[in-house]
């Protein structure tokens, strides 16, 4: 459900129904999740195509930009 939270308010905030100052917010959040909890890099691999075009491509830059896990860490 985070991640259709996440596509929402990208949504508003493209549409501009929500003020930008709770999409700064909210997108840092989810940014955070992305970085440091490992189960979503499972997630985002096994779910990206229930999601549609910009928010994937969206969402997908932002687990690219994931720093790598050292060996033998999950």
């Amino acid at each position: 459900m985070q991640f259709n939270s996440w596509e929402y308010m990208y949504y508003q905030n493209r549409d501009g129904s929500i003020p930008q100052q709770l999409w700064v917010g909210a997108d840092a959040y989810f940014k955070t999740l992305v970085q440091t909890k490992p189960g979503y890099v499972r997630f985002w691999t096994e779910m990206e195509t229930a999601f549609d075009e910009p928010f994937r491509s969206y969402a997908t830059q932002e687990f690219r930009r994931r720093p790598s896990l050292p060996a033998g860490k999950p």
